[in-house]
């Protein structure tokens, strides 16, 4: 594209955004995908009753400040970008429900998230994450946590207030074993434990008897943990590339993906 073809692009780009920004009453916006490099500061000011903002597939690296100014925001969505930070502006939105982060490359987040208590959905999978906050133990509302594919050893000893959780991502990370404050989680269903290097499930896993969807894949298990068959709510386990050689009957009606029945 040419110098002119540029300007044209850029010309248009700033009147739909004075466009968009003269929608005041406007609740949801979504720019997925749109080649932003950054949040039009018009966009944060004009606009004061969003709950909704999806910027997800951007090259975006920071907030401006003025995002301080949607106060109603619930939900935010800022996945695939290019954040090497935690935007800490998120922090004083204290209406946050819903934060999606995953596929940046964050190092670190802030003490400042446990001002989030009503904080339900929080996604980072796909960072370069190795530790957390112990103050997320103070967002007790979150059900929904996916810390996948990071670089986590641990959890905080804080988590196990959080006995609302129902769906946990741990995939990926280097856990080697399933981490004790889990089991304290008896509302959780669906649990995420693919390719975290456990050889063994503890004892107190059998606690989690409203399980319905349970990763294991990938791991360095041996045998057929015994205590899985008191999981009477479960309705699938993926067991792939494992060591199984011996399955244990009788087990309740339950979908079994076995590495060793695979081609």
């Amino acid at each position: 594209m040419g110098k002119y073809g540029s300007e044209i692009q850029t010309n248009t780009f700033l009147l739909i955004i004075k466009v968009i920004s003269s929608l005041r009453s406007l609740r949801e916006l979504r720019l997925y995908q749109t080649d932003l490099r950054e949040i039009p500061i018009l966009i944060c000011k004009s606009l004061r009753h969003l709950e909704l903002l999806g910027l997800a597939g951007n090259h975006l690296e920071s907030l401006p400040k003025e995002i301080v100014n949607q106060t109603k925001l619930r939900e935010i969505y800022l996945r695939k970008n290019q954040f090497k930070e935690f935007p800490q502006e998120l922090c004083v939105l204290y209406d946050l429900e819903i934060i999606d982060l995953d596929e940046n490359k964050l190092n670190a987040i802030p003490e400042e998230i446990g001002n989030l208590t009503r904080l339900q959905k929080f996604y980072v999978a796909y960072n370069n994450l190795t530790f957390l906050p112990e103050s997320l133990g103070q967002c007790r509302k979150i059900s929904v946590l996916d810390l996948s594919h990071n670089l986590l050893h641990s959890l905080p000893r804080t988590f196990s207030e959080l006995l609302e959780m129902t769906e946990m991502g741990l995939s990926g990370n280097r856990l080697e074993k399933v981490p004790r404050l889990i089991c304290k989680w008896t509302s959780l269903h669906l649990l995420y434990l693919r390719d975290t290097g456990l050889c063994a499930l503890r004892r107190s896993f059998k606690r989690l008897d409203n399980l319905r969807f349970l990763d294991l894949s990938q791991n360095h298990l041996d045998h057929f943990p015994k205590l899985i068959c008191g999981l009477k709510n479960l309705e699938i386990l993926a067991m792939d590339d494992n060591q199984i050689g011996k399955v244990l009957t009788p087990f309740p009606a339950v979908t079994i993906f076995l590495g060793l029945f695979l081609p």
